[in-house]
C-alpha cells in the first residue's frame, strides 16, 4: 500500500480544517504580558491568561499551562465564563 497519498491527503485537511482546540502558555520566568501565549511567547501572569482565555471562542475548552515558578496575584483572581454567550467553553488548568 502507497502510504504517500494518504499522507498528502491527511496533511491537506490539517491544513484546510486546523484543530480549534486553544492553550494558552504561561512562564513567570520568561514570559511577557505583551506576549501572544503560544508555546514559544508565553504570558507572565496568570491575571493575563484569564483576561486572553475570555477573548477566545467556540465551545472547545481553552487550556492554560502553567510552567513552574512563583505567581504574585496582585488581586483575587476570578475565573468565570462569558455569560453572554451559549457556546461557552470551559477553562482547564494544565501544570
Amino acid at each position: 500500500m502507497n502510504k504517500i497519498p494518504f499522507l498528502t491527503i491527511s496533511l491537506w485537511l490539517c491544513l484546510l480544517f486546523p484543530l480549534s482546540a486553544q492553550t494558552l502558555y504561561v512562564d513567570a520566568a520568561r514570559g511577557k504580558d505583551e506576549a501572544k501565549g503560544t508555546l514559544t511567547d508565553p504570558l507572565a501572569s496568570l491575571e493575563k491568561a484569564v483576561a486572553l482565555a475570555h477573548d477566545f471562542t467556540g465551545t472547545e475548552p481553552v487550556t492554560i499551562k502553567i510552567y513552574p515558578g512563583l505567581y504574585v496575584l496582585r488581586q483575587s483572581l476570578e475565573i468565570k465564563t462569558r455569560s453572554s454567550s451559549a457556546d461557552t467553553a470551559p477553562i482547564v488548568w494544565k501544570q
